[in-house]
């Protein structure tokens, strides 16, 4: 046994040694080796949101040419972090080959709306509550939300982080649940089109599929307001006959008010649809 005991301590330290040596060598080599070429590889969502000169542009501003230069020598962490400041990206991660090749992996952001505040200043946020831009010619194809919206973040911080006496915030929070729950559903995400502030701060829903306002007033019993509206749509049954209707109206507990466009009669009588709850 005690033979056996012996074998086993000496055979971890010769695999430790061996570590320690593999080791030692790759500094070596490492030290000894400079950087030959740069990769980048980006993972983009649906819509690519920046490129890569943007990327190195940022590296040489901030570290200069880092071809030829020694690895060793080169700040990965910190070249990490001034990437990042890209407010469109994620993660991000830099680290060289033995073979003198610096690779740069980046994850964009999954946008989830595009802003456009009360003075025309665009900016998206992402699934996460992230505020982030991006510059031209990138855009996202995703829900747009405009008019009387106040506020305009920094970019990179989450509006979940932002307290609610911040004026503005608890309207971007509010924003960013009804364009979640919009992007979860597949029918309500094909017919919606753009999210409207009024001058009142009630919300409307502006839809692909027809010219006419969806009056939402605020986000409460949304689930509700929004399985209303779906079954007036199913009722009307052809596309064409939604254009009859200037605004459908879903503030009003188990119903839905409509207004009558002008040219199809009664001057905008309007109309009462009982929900089926």
């Amino acid at each position: 046994m005690k033979i056996k005991k012996i074998f086993e301590i000496a055979g971890w330290t010769m695999a430790l040694a061996g570590t320690t040596f593999l080791l030692a060598f790759a500094n070596s080599e490492q030290n000894k080796t400079v950087c030959q070429a740069i990769n980048i590889q980006l993972y983009h969502g649906n819509d690519t949101l920046i490129n890569e000169k943007e990327i190195l542009e940022k590296i040489k501003k901030n570290f200069g040419d880092i071809k030829g230069r020694a690895i060793h020598n080169i700040p990965f962490r910190n070249m990490e972090a001034e990437i990042l400041k890209i407010s469109a990206l994620d993660q991000c991660d830099v680290f060289a080959t033995l073979s003198g090749t610096v690779n740069i992996i980046g994850k964009e952001r999954i946008p989830l709306l595009k802003i456009f505040n009360h003075q025309n200043i665009s900016y998206y946020i992402d699934k996460q509550g992230v505020i982030f831009k991006t510059k031209p010619p990138y855009s996202a194809r995703v829900l747009v939300a405009n008019g009387n919206i106040t506020l305009a973040p920094k970019e990179g911080s989450n509006i979940f982080h932002l307290p609610d006496s911040i004026k503005g915030v608890s309207q971007l929070k509010t924003l960013y649940h009804l364009a979640h729950y919009i992007d979860k559903d597949k029918t309500l995400k094909a017919l919606t089109s753009q999210i409207y502030i009024d001058n009142q701060g009630e919300i409307e829903l502006i839809p692909l599929i027809a010219n006419q306002v969806i009056i939402l007033g605020d986000t409460s019993n949304l689930p509700e307001k929004l399985e209303n509206l779906l079954i007036f749509y199913k009722r009307l049954g052809n596309i064409s006959q939604l254009d009859k209707y200037r605004t459908v109206n879903l503030k009003y507990k188990n119903q839905i008010v409509c207004t009558k466009n002008i040219i199809y009669g009664n001057k905008g009588e309007n109309t009462q649809l009982v929900g089926n709850h």
